[in-house]
């Protein structure tokens, strides 16, 4: 209860999880079309968007938005002062949010054996509960994103990679657009410029995630916890984003396009 109170994250003996990625997580589970449906301009489903995708995409839009200042290694997303991002806590949150309660399915609809609730779902995830449900969460959750996994630990890499890294690119975009263009930011030659480094800076993260996760599988039950060394910081590519190629010179067209994609999401949703 004191960490609670004191931070979002509950913390034993070097283990830390962000109880509110956990609790949002199985809170979307219960809805089949926040687990199932993309959200439009966002790059995924609500569920990634309230866990792994928020996280890591906002982190990759951070490090494109660092980069438009100075060089900046990818790490800082992962090890940071202010817990943001891809910290090992929200990592493991990300990985709950999925995993407590879900039965058989990892990311399915919430569970509960006949009089239990949450709290008794959360005891059986944690180490001091379950120790094999523990132990196997990091796998479970490689699966439940595209992972092939073995004891070794991620077998398909450079494919998950591929794939999230995709993910997380049209999320930055999103997270740039909606927090730093209307604030003022990011405007002008700089939302142009915090662009083209986001493709990189967006596989850049989506390599330390993988590598993370591949590592906790192989050497269970350690956290999922990400460890140099660490990719180098990428060359910048064209901007191929429209939205942050307006953001530059239109920001009018900025809001339009969202207010689109928010009329999109409310037809999406019941």
């Amino acid at each position: 209860m004191a960490d609670l109170q004191a931070s979002q994250s509950i913390r034993d003996r070097g283990r830390g999880i962000d109880i509110g990625h956990m609790l949002i997580g199985l809170e979307v589970r219960s809805s089949q079309a926040l687990r199932t449906l993309n959200f439009p301009g966002q790059g995924g489903t609500g569920l990634e968007i309230v866990t792994w995708l928020g996280d890591l995409g906002g982190g990759a839009a951070n490090l494109a938005k660092r980069r438009t200042l100075r060089p900046a290694g990818v790490e800082v997303i992962f090890h940071n002062r202010t817990s943001d991002y891809g910290v090992m806590d929200n990592l493991e949150g990300d990985a709950a949010g999925y995993l407590v309660g879900c039965g058989t399915t990892p990311g399915g609809p919430p569970q509960y054996p006949p009089g239990k609730g949450i709290a008794d779902v959360l005891a059986s995830y944690l180490p001091l509960g379950s120790k094999a449900e523990w132990a196997q969460r990091a796998a479970r959750f490689a699966s439940a994103l595209g992972g092939t996994v073995s004891a070794k630990g991620i077998d398909n890499q450079t494919a998950l990679i591929d794939k999230l890294a995709d993910k997380l690119y049209e999320f930055a975009v999103w997270y740039a657009a909606t927090r730093w263009v209307p604030s003022g930011e990011l405007l002008g030659p700089a939302a142009e410029k915090a662009c083209q480094h986001m493709k990189g800076a967006a596989r850049e993260v989506a390599t330390v995630f993988v590598t993370a996760l591949s590592s906790a599988i192989a050497h269970p039950p350690n956290a999922i916890d990400a460890a140099g060394p660490y990719p180098g910081q990428s060359a910048t590519g064209p901007c191929a984003s429209t939205l942050l190629k307006a953001a530059s010179t239109n920001v009018g067209a900025v809001r339009q396009q969202l207010d689109q994609w928010m009329k999109d999401l409310g037809h999406l949703l019941p």
